[in-house]
């Protein structure tokens, strides 16, 4: 496997991994009562689902970030 190859890898596991958490934001914020009501069965108050939610949001960004974009973004510096 080429450095290009591996560019390429990277960009598309961003792309298709932000397209997941654009998903995931938009499910949330239009369908958020009705995922809310098929976890009831974990008893969750809704602050807590809430909170979940958007740290689950701001955990898998960071995780993209750090795992997909900053190598990304390397090694378009060395070629």
């Amino acid at each position: 496997m080429n450095i290009i190859t591996l560019q390429n890898a990277l960009l598309w596991c961003a792309v298709i991994n932000y397209g997941a958490l654009v998903l995931w934001v938009l499910l949330y914020l239009f369908a958020g009562d009705c995922v809310y009501r098929i976890g009831k069965l974990y008893r969750l108050p809704r602050e807590q689902f809430d909170a979940l939610q958007v740290g689950g949001i701001m955990a898998y960004k960071l995780v993209i970030i750090f795992f997909a974009l900053v190598p990304y973004i390397v090694l378009r510096f060395i070629v």
